[in-house]
């Protein structure tokens, strides 16, 4: 893999390289000008790319200034999608490394903890959601492990020049620490430059690899970065925006009523005139007067527009709407579950290189040794299983076909709860649970308790007894039915 330093040309090159891809006059280029207005849509600061689109659309400066002042951002059709697609880390996953000894699997676990890995990897499930690609850079600071999350707005790579390799070698990102500029790192080390890429700091992180991992959601279908796709999110959330302003306006503006002044059509038109900040409208008659129009307006025509827009964008990312808005319906949930096991399998193996290189920082940097192969065959992440629905009938019907799909294979049953894992993982996951399973009940058994209702530990006395007193219970009630079967009176 290439380096900065094996790189033809060097930093210099690099610099050239990167800075060539912007427009002249403009601080971004236009890969990063797309993302980041789906990342400002995102964090719901993109009041100012709506009011960019109303005066891109409206021409005038009175109606642009107009519907400027009823702009919102209420109406966020990214932040919806992103919120129903990106749902794998609503609940942290559990992650294990099969065959670690305890001083392993603590150090591991102390370092997850210590670098907030749950949290950050949430946030990388939006910004792949809605922006393809995030980068989880992994980094040994002073007090621990951290995790870095870059959208694409916020880094540039470098492939290898010679196109052999599709992966990128090189990351150069915006800093601001230490009075840097850019942050420059490879497979070797970490490189800190001001604004004019003068090399102010160099450091080795010896892991052998990049430090960062690419978080996907679905597999690029153009380039690396393929910036059309979630195009339409951003883009959908800014003129929904934008129609509904328009929406405000005419509902709080143009519906008062306006004062007309009516002339005989030979004669001459006056200068324009106004009443209460608004041009008198003028009509050819054959007598002269005033008169009042009211000019009521039904919203019916922007919410079928807005809710059209809406719908298109949900459907051409799996979801539907029967509304402006209803965000997902219950029978949409087959279909998220599908995405989001999808999702699952990039998921997976992106854990499992940040578990490579969670675990070569340990070894470097924590004084406990974990070896890549122990962690590239026992590196286990297992999401939380998915509810398909909210509604009860569906969950007592998929419960069902669960068990029944577990009676008879096992295997296909785990997997429909854990996609992420492979066949041979399910089976060791079975294997492990009926060892949990049997070593919890002998250890029960030995002590003379048994399971009572709910999960509860009682005395085998006990158990008897409230199986007794049931018993007893069903045999009275059974006499006092034969009762009354007897007796013509009841």
């Amino acid at each position: 893999m290439i380096t900065i330093s094996s790189y033809p040309g060097g930093l210099a090159t690099i610099r050239k390289k990167l800075e060539a891809e912007r427009v002249p006059g403009q601080p971004l280029d236009v890969k990063q000008r797309e993302f980041t207005r789906r990342a400002l849509v995102d964090a719901n600061a993109h009041r100012g790319l709506i009011v960019h689109r109303v005066l891109e659309v409206y021409e005038t400066p009175e109606i642009q200034d107009q519907i400027v002042r009823h702009v919102q951002t209420t109406r966020n059709v990214l932040r919806h999608v992103v919120d129903a697609l990106s749902i794998a880390y609503n609940t942290a996953p559990s992650r294990k490394i099969r065959g670690a000894s305890e001083e392993q699997a603590k150090a591991f676990a102390d370092a997850y903890r210590d670098a907030v890995v749950d949290e950050r990897l949430e946030q990388a499930s939006r910004v792949c959601t809605h922006s393809n690609v995030a980068h989880v850079l992994v980094r040994w600071e002073t007090d621990g492990p951290r995790l870095l999350v870059l959208g694409p707005h916020q880094c540039d790579v470098i492939l290898s020049p010679d196109g052999r390799d599709d992966r990128p070698a090189i990351m150069v990102y915006a800093t601001q620490s230490m009075g840097a500029a850019w942050v420059i790192v490879d497979s070797e080390r970490w490189v800190w430059v001001d604004e004019n890429w003068r090399v102010m700091l160099q450091e080795e992180h010896r892991l052998g690899v990049v430090p960062w991992v690419e978080w996907r959601s679905r597999a690029p279908v153009s380039d690396y970065w393929d910036a059309a796709l979630g195009h339409d999110l951003a883009e959908c959330t800014i003129d929904v925006e934008r129609m509904a302003a328009h929406m405000r306006f005419v509902r709080t503006h143009r519906s008062q009523k306006a004062l007309v002044f009516t002339m005989s059509e030979q004669d001459a038109l006056p200068p324009a005139q106004s009443v209460n900040g608004e041009s008198v409208m003028l009509q050819g008659s054959a007598r002269m007067g005033l008169g009042v129009v009211d000019h009521e307006v039904a919203p019916e025509n922007f919410l079928r527009d807005i809710s059209e827009a809406v719908r298109s964008t949900y459907a051409a990312h799996g979801i539907r709407s029967t509304g402006e808005t209803t965000l997902v319906d219950p029978d949409e949930a087959d279909r998220l579950g599908k995405r989001r096991a999808q999702q699952l399998g990039y998921y997976a193996r992106a854990e499992l290189e940040l578990a490579r290189r969670v675990a070569r920082l340990i070894s470097v940097h924590g004084g406990v040794k974990i070896d890549d192969d122990l962690v590239r065959e026992g590196f286990r992440v297992r999401f939380a299983p998915y509810v398909p629905a909210d509604e009860p009938q569906a969950q007592v019907a998929t419960a069902k076909e669960q068990q029944r799909m577990g009676a008879s294979d096992p295997v296909a049953f785990f997997l429909t709860m854990h996609p992420e894992l492979t066949g041979a993982q399910a089976w060791e996951e079975i294997e492990e649970s009926v060892e949990i399973t049997a070593k919890f009940t002998d250890m029960v058994t030995t002590r003379g308790l048994a399971l009572g209702d709910g999960g509860t530990l009682q005395t085998l006395q006990q158990a008897a007894g409230r199986i007794g007193g049931q018993t007893s219970g069903a045999v009275r009630r059974e006499a006092r039915d034969d009762e009354r079967d007897d007796d013509p009176t009841q």
